[in-house]
């Protein structure tokens, strides 16, 4: 077990410890589990920069840093659905993906086949925990959440809200599109 897996195994647990304290729902907590998905959404860069920098990149680091991603991109958008900051449709489809996305993947392991990940799914994991992290803003930090709309609504003169909508209607899109990505790329997996 190498520092890179040990960071990544961390973000699941913080992933954990985030549900806990978003679920209680006060608003001490609700700043606590913004700052958790932070540091566990931050994790993400260091595990694979050490990682290449220490040139101990593993089978398992291959496989684990994609599912803690999506493990903490899943808790946080069905924690922020559940507080009523989003609708359920943009959260049942990312985290089916996800889901479905992690099945394929733990068949090829099964198989002994690591499935690496696409460039754009990075892209997609970015849009993904922006949205979360947004929403967590607005949740534990509504002033400065506003200033951050106001601050939208200087650069792009459209409503910071509908900014965000879209923002989470693209995050849908591309989360769809790099799974069918997944599924054309890994064909000979899924048939068997």
């Amino acid at each position: 077990m190498n520092i890179a897996n040990c960071i990544t195994l961390s973000r699941i647990a913080l992933s954990f410890v985030f549900l806990l304290s978003i679920m209680v729902g006060m608003r001490w907590t609700d700043i606590v589990s913004f700052y958790v998905f932070l540091i566990a959404a931050v994790s993400d860069i260091f595990d694979g920069c050490i990682a290449r920098i220490t040139d101990s990149i593993t089978s398992l680091g291959k496989f684990m840093d994609p599912l803690a991603d999506k493990i903490l991109v899943s808790v946080g958008l069905i924690s922020i659905a559940g507080r009523g900051l989003i609708d359920d449709w943009p959260v049942v489809l990312i985290v089916g993906r996800e889901m479905f996305i992690t099945g394929i993947r733990s068949i090829a392991a099964y198989r002994g086949v690591v499935i690496q990940p696409i460039p754009i799914a990075r892209v997609k994991t970015f849009l993904q925990m922006s949205v979360v992290f947004i929403y967590l803003l607005k949740l534990s930090y509504l002033p400065i959440y506003k200033i951050f709309m106001d601050f939208m609504w200087q650069i792009f003169r459209v409503e910071g809200e509908f900014i965000l909508y879209y923002l989470l209607v693209l995050t849908v899109v591309i989360t769809l599109l790099t799974g069918i990505i997944y599924i054309l790329r890994n064909k000979k997996v899924i048939v068997g």
